[in-house]
């Protein structure tokens, strides 16, 4: 079957049509900001550059065919069309109507002349097809460079699209030119955060076109928003024009009140002489907030003279003094309970803490710093590198790396380990940049807990308090129960199935896995335990119970997360236990290893909590250890149904009667009239027994036989129970026997009164 599922597979691969195998790395070598209807010249034209991956990638099978190593694929323009009359200007046509660009500007292959060149046929207004040949005989890689000539149709980007068809070339998507609506477009590289004065970054007005800025002298205007002013006035050297208008230069720039400059320029040619669109920079602008300024960005109105397009720019953004708290990522998942020496693993780290100033000095120096987790997480250790960076360098204070209290931080944060928080302090002194700390953090998460890992970050050095999440902690297991109603003071009673559910591959470890009964509520015999469901290896023939507790080896740690399933499972349970919900609980080395209790080791990452999950497993319906109900004087007549407890009357089903001198009563009714719950008088069917729970006494009779135990006590009797219209009926002496109660007897009327 194997050997014909080959040939299948075999014969698949070779019938079916494969495409041929990419083999080129295409690039754009710059993407400008243009008008939205801006015509590309060759001199100015953005280039798409296709070079092999390897050496002859394009080659033929056969060197001796012309034909034998061409490639064939489209260009498909998106918001612009192939400017033909740029081509036309430009290259001459072959005989077959392609544009042929040769020479070495369009490619390197040098070995046949007649195709040292890259063919372009324009075949619809935003496709062309394109035709290059390989070449076996060179060292290097062949490429070639194809000019974008497009002409722009709207704002936004312009891309171009290389489709492979049957070629080696790789397909991909380019974006080659960005449109933009007016004649220049205003840009800045960095905003800069601010809390009083600023020296913003270089604004930079860009001609879309060639010519676009009218000449011979032209202007711009600046006007900040309101509240804001302009600190200084730059100077005409910090005016610099070039490209197009390298020959044009600031004649003035002057204030026309504290929120408008005005740049006046000169020498500008005439824009038909000019062929290279132009830039001017406008360097060294200082911006001062008043007092009732705003936060938020700061945006600058642009405006000017013929072909100055309005714009507004944001050139910074003032803050108040602030820092910012976060975590490098995602939050990470921790097991619950996991402990180890060589705590330095993924499994106890969290996400990076990342404290940055948005502007220096708003982390003020000489103050503390409190970093606090949860009371349930403590700290083992501190990371404070790793490959690529210092992790624990304060960035933008001007002392030596990992100096956080002016002596060593791995030192300092290593004495603080053991706890769930640290402290520090950074040194006061003047930053002319902004400060930065990261810190990973290896913790030890309580067995129990569960939820987010939350660090807060407070401290007088700080504006504000933060908090951010660098962790999730889950327990290593769930464990669920069917639940059954138990009674106290019986052996053997079944419970449901339990089930106990690994959250994560290996979240039970090769070592006792402990389940643990309420006290006083005791494992009758080792259940069935079973792996339903994943690959945990148990030691099941190994598996004890000592009183209430199940213990269970684990050979080796599953490698999928894995369910265990007890069942046939059955309990004991004496006198005490109190009415409610009995708990089984989940402990043991195997789901708790950071559990102690030896008071120096929870200064080590050790917690004195040892269940790593619990659920309710049964339920008690019976009292413990209490009396019956307040008792009250009780009496029965013979032959009549109804008795009378206190001043309650109350209705038998069956009367009492003499039989053989002595007198018959119901034993349920009896027990029931003297304060005993009819939950605590049980009948088995099977076996025809009738066993009575009242305080500290259980008495227990079987129907055809004169024995009646009391609390393990027989007691012979002169008679046998007997059943008549359905009840266990008694002589009334064994029943007060039976439960502890004084009884008298009146002739005359005929009636028992049970004290």
């Amino acid at each position: 079957m194997k050997r014909f599922l080959s040939l299948v597979v075999a014969l698949t691969m070779v019938l079916a049509p494969m495409s041929a195998f990419a083999a080129t790395s295409n690039s754009i070598n710059k993407v400008p900001k243009v008008a939205d209807d801006h015509k590309f010249k060759l001199a100015e034209a953005p280039i798409l550059r296709i070079e092999e991956d390897n050496d002859n990638e394009f080659d033929g099978l056969d060197s001796t065919k012309l034909d034998d190593d061409k490639q064939v694929f489209r260009l498909t323009l998106e918001n612009a069309e192939w400017n033909e009359d740029e081509f036309e200007s430009n290259f001459s046509k072959n005989s077959e109507g392609y544009y042929v660009l040769s020479g070495g500007s369009y490619t390197n292959r040098n070995t046949d002349t007649a195709n040292n060149a890259v063919f372009l046929k324009k075949i619809g207004k935003k496709t062309v097809e394109a035709v290059v040949y390989g070449d076996n005989t060179d060292d290097s890689s062949i490429w070639f460079k194809i000019p974008m000539l497009v002409e722009m149709k709207g704002e936004g980007e312009a891309k171009v699209t290389v489709e492979q068809r049957d070629s080696l070339v790789s397909s991909g998507t380019y974006t080659f030119a960005i449109g933009a609506g007016g004649d220049t477009i205003a840009t800045i590289d960095d905003v800069e955060e601010f809390t009083d004065t600023v020296t913003i970054d270089d604004i930079r007005i860009d001609e879309t076109s060639a010519g676009a800025i009218d000449g011979p002298t032209n202007y711009i205007k600046l006007k900040l928003p309101s509240d804001f002013e302009w600190y200084t006035t730059p100077s005409t050297s910090d005016i610099v024009c070039t490209a197009g208008l390298d020959k044009a230069n600031a004649e003035d720039v002057e204030k026309e009140d504290d929120r408008t400059l005005k740049i006046k320029i000169k020498d500008i040619e005439d824009k038909d002489s000019r062929s290279t669109r132009g830039t001017i920079y406008i360097k060294n602008l200082q911006i001062t907030a008043k007092k009732d300024a705003d936060f938020g960005d700061v945006e600058v109105s642009i405006s000017g003279g013929d072909g100055i397009s309005d714009s507004d720019l944001v050139v910074a953004k003032y803050c108040d003094y602030d820092v910012t708290v976060k975590a490098d990522g995602e939050p990470k998942e921790l097991v619950a309970g996991e402990w180890d020496s060589d705590y330095k693993d993924d499994k106890f780290e969290l996400q990076t803490l990342v404290i940055e100033e948005k502007v220096a000095n708003a982390w003020l120096g000489e103050r503390k710093t409190r970093i606090e987790f949860p009371s349930w997480v403590k700290i083992l250790g501190v990371k404070y590198e790793n490959d690529s960076e210092d992790v624990g360098t304060l960035k933008g204070f001007p002392v030596e790396d990992g100096d956080l209290t002016r002596g060593n931080a791995k030192e300092f944060l290593e004495n603080q380990k053991d706890d769930n928080y640290v402290e520090f302090t950074a040194p006061d002194k003047s930053k002319t940049e902004e400060g930065e700390l990261y810190l990973t953090f290896y913790v030890s998460v309580e067995a129990g807990h569960s939820g987010d890992i939350t660090a807060k970050v407070t401290g007088r050095s700080l504006p504000d308090d933060y908090e951010v999440v660098l962790g999730k902690a889950v327990a290593p297991v769930k464990v669920k129960a069917e639940g059954a109603e138990v009674r106290t003071g019986i052996k053997e009673q079944e419970i449901g199935d339990i089930t106990i559910t690994e959250t994560v591959k290996e979240a039970i470890k090769k070592a006792d896995l402990k389940i643990v009964l309420d006290d006083d509520v005791y494992w009758t015999d080792v259940p069935k335990i079973e792996v339903v469901k994943g690959n945990l290896d148990l030691d099941v023939e190994g598996a004890k119970v000592d009183d209430n507790i199940l213990t269970i080896p684990v050979d080796s740690e599953s490698t999928k997360p894995s369910t265990i399933k007890l069942s046939n499972i059955k309990v004991d349970l004496n006198r005490v236990v109190a009415e409610g919900d009995i708990k089984v609980k989940i402990q043991g080395d195997a789901v708790v290893e950071n559990y102690s209790d030896d008071s120096k080791k929870l200064d080590n990452g050790y917690f004195d909590e040892d269940t790593a999950a619990e659920t309710v497993v049964a339920t008690v319906i019976t009292p413990a250890d209490r009396d019956t109900r307040a008792r009250a004087e009780v009496k029965f007549q013979i032959g009549s149904k109804e008795y009378q407890v206190g001043d309650e009357i109350r209705t038998a089903d069956v009367a009492p009667y003499i039989k053989d001198g002595r007198t018959m009563l119901s034993v349920r009714f009896v027990a029931e009239a003297m304060g005993v719950p009819s939950e605590n008088i049980v009948w088995n069917g099977e076996a025809r027994t009738v066993t009575i729970f009242k305080g500290d006494r259980i008495a227990q009779l079987t129907i055809g036989s004169n024995i009646l135990t009391v609390n393990g006590t027989k007691v012979v009797m002169d008679t046998v129970a007997e059943i008549k219209d359905g009840r266990t009926m008694l002589p009334i002496r064994f029943i007060a026997q039976a439960l502890g109660a004084d009884i008298s007897w009146d002739g005359s009327t005929r009636t028992v009164t049970i004290k």
